[in-house]
């Protein structure tokens, strides 16, 4: 997975949360995608630009 991968789970997780925020499924959702993003992304990039990512997971 490319740093341009990243930033589209990243995108994909915010916009998906504005319309899905009261979701049930979305909870599950958002932990697959969380675990998508740790597993794939490399660690200097998820400390830097996927910071944005942990900061809205950390808000469930």
């Amino acid at each position: 997975m490319t740093e341009t991968d990243c930033g589209d789970i990243v995108s994909y997780y915010s916009t998906v949360r504005q319309f899905n925020r009261q979701a049930a499924f979305f909870r599950i959702k958002s932990a697959a995608v969380q675990s998508a993003a740790v597993a794939f992304c490399h660690a200097e990039w998820i400390a830097n630009s996927c910071i944005s990512f942990h900061e809205y997971a950390r808000k469930d």
